[in-house]
């Protein structure tokens, strides 16, 4: 369960939980989004009920996993990272037909997070995107848009639209 406390939060909470409802309404699934069960408000308190993983986030298996070494564990490291390309690809084609686009605009390592896998390496994990509060899910109404560019983006990781800072 993921909670936000305190109406500072309700934009937040509002906007993943629509995206989480939007995607969930899409007909389809990915194993590499994070699963939606429902949400509540209670006492102030925003909560959505999600899917469990078990591996953590990608930043902290970054701190305290060795670098694959040979040939088979960094083929099942890289096959096992292509997870969040999937995921992405998954939201951002919600329903392209009718110009109706998916845009994360979070996407960091803590963001995404791990199941392990059924091989017992620690090269070998699905993984799930999660934290759809920075997304947005609109019509896509420009150009813009519609090449699926965010507009705010994480500016670690990612980089809004050409000419900005």
């Amino acid at each position: 369960m993921k909670s936000y406390t305190g109406d500072r939060y309700r934009t937040l909470y509002q906007n993943e939980e629509k995206a989480l409802t939007t995607l969930q309404r899409s007909g389809t699934q990915s194993e590499h989004v994070v699963g939606y069960y429902g949400s509540f408000i209670q006492n102030g308190k925003f909560s959505l009920l999600l899917e469990f993983a078990d591996g953590g986030n990608l930043l902290d298996y970054y701190r305290s996993t060795p670098k694959p070494m040979g040939a088979s564990d960094t083929k099942q490291f890289w096959w096992s990272l292509l997870g969040v390309l999937k995921g992405l690809h998954y939201v951002h084609q919600v329903s392209p037909d009718d110009g109706y686009r998916g845009i994360h605009e979070d996407i960091k390592p803590d963001n995404i997070i791990l199941r392990k896998g059924t091989s017992g390496s620690s090269y070998d994990f699905r993984a799930i995107l999660v934290d759809f509060g920075h997304s947005h899910f609109r019509v896509a109404d420009s150009e813009w848009d519609q090449m699926g560019v965010d507009r705010e983006g994480n500016q670690t990781y990612g980089k809004g639209r050409p000419g900005r800072t």
